[in-house]
């Protein structure tokens, strides 16, 4: 990317990294590294024509979000099929189309001025 002049990296990481968890410890270390590397990166990349950002998603409706609320439900129920039982009202979980669209913007020429930066998709739950 450096050598032809322009890029784009688009980080995936996680919520985790901006509202870390005490069951969620090493993952939520991780994910505050790469957001730090992505504002390392991005912090001088643009003069090599490069742009370096990230997206934070928060719980969004994916098979590993139904793996792992049907685990919780195993432990808090007793119960696995009750997992939908535990699916935060207030915020709903976004969807996959919405962190693409988010993405596909930062990816955009349209974004051309962004660079080192993260954006948490969440819903706003981790500012509360």
């Amino acid at each position: 990317m450096t050598a032809r002049g322009s890029g784009v990296i688009v980080n995936v990481i996680g919520v985790a990294s901006v509202r870390p968890q005490p069951s969620y410890i090493a993952g939520g270390v991780g994910n505050s590294g790469l957001v730090a590397m992505t504002a390392a990166l991005g912090s001088r990349s643009l003069r090599d024509g490069v742009r370096v950002v990230a997206v934070n998603p928060g719980l969004i409706i994916t098979d590993r979000m139904g793996d792992l609320l049907r685990r919780q439900a195993i432990d808090e129920l007793d119960d696995e099929s009750r997992w939908e039982e535990l699916i935060p009202a207030d915020p709903a979980p976004g969807t996959v189309e919405q962190v693409a669209d988010v993405m596909a913007f930062l990816a955009s020429d349209r974004a051309s001025h962004v660079s080192g930066t993260s954006v948490t998709i969440d819903g706003g739950a981790s500012a509360r």
